[in-house]
């Protein structure tokens, strides 16, 4: 397949590839941005990835065939529902920076696709497809309930779970240690950047003092893992620090 045209360099070709993702994101973003909304772009960018990285090697392995089908699936879902907006009250960003920062987003989670699809054959592990497929599926349940409001029904930060659970779910799919760093960093971006989980908590914290309905949805809907709505605010304060991560 396309390996053929681009070339397969031993043992490297997982990192050759990978290379070559930066620069098809980049001029998908380039082009794309012209013409459709940024959160479209990015999808579509994701799509395009998880097409063509199936193709280097069309592989029809399991593992292979549901972490591109998956990865391919959140493109479409970032196409159709887009970014839950409270990410984007940080500040308006330049095309450029759109670019930068949507290629270093689509990258850290496709990485570890395209690395493990350019693999050979026999370097394909077995035990770990199912587990990964079955957090990538959950993820994208909870995703599909969800209204794709920035508080969600089931928790409060439901991008940052079903897309945090998308990328470790891909990686555990066909796991190499090479990859590793890839949902390391991409965990890192959701939690810890401007917008994301770490920051929208703060935001409401703040409000709950002055809004008794931010108050009540604080109490009643877990911060990170999706529960059944009105479940959270029964279990023990203890339980929810420690496994719940609402500190």
């Amino acid at each position: 397949m396309l390996h053929r045209v681009l070339g397969n360099p031993f043992p490297w070709h997982g990192h050759y590839y990978c290379a070559w993702a930066v620069t098809v994101l980049v001029a998908a973003q380039i082009v794309l941005l012209r013409v459709v909304k940024p959160d479209a772009s990015a999808g579509l960018a994701l799509c395009t990835v998880s097409a063509l990285s199936y193709f280097i090697k069309a592989h029809r392995d399991l593992a292979v065939v549901a972490n591109v089908t998956i990865l391919f699936t959140w493109g479409v879902r970032l196409v159709m529902k887009g970014v839950p907006v409270a990410r984007q009250e940080v500040g308006e960003a330049t095309e450029v920076q759109i670019v930068l920062s949507q290629t270093l987003w689509i990258w850290l989670l496709s990485a570890p696709t395209v690395f493990a699809v350019s693999m050979d054959r026999h370097e394909f592990y077995s035990i770990w497809p199912w587990v990964g497929i079955a957090m990538c599926c959950f993820a994208l349940l909870v995703d599909f309930f969800e209204t794709g409001s920035v508080d969600g029904r089931l928790c409060r930060n439901p991008y940052a779970f079903c897309s945090l659970s998308l990328s470790w779910g891909l990686f555990l799919t066909i796991p190499f240690a090479w990859t590793l760093v890839f949902p390391v960093a991409f965990s890192c971006v959701v939690i810890f950047s401007p917008g994301g989980t770490i920051w929208l908590e703060a935001k409401r914290r703040a409000k709950i003092l002055r809004d008794p309905a931010a108050h009540d949805y604080h109490r009643a809907t877990s911060p990170f893992f999706p529960m059944p709505p009105g479940s959270y605010a029964k279990v023990p304060r203890n339980f929810k620090r420690l496994c719940c991560l609402d500190f």
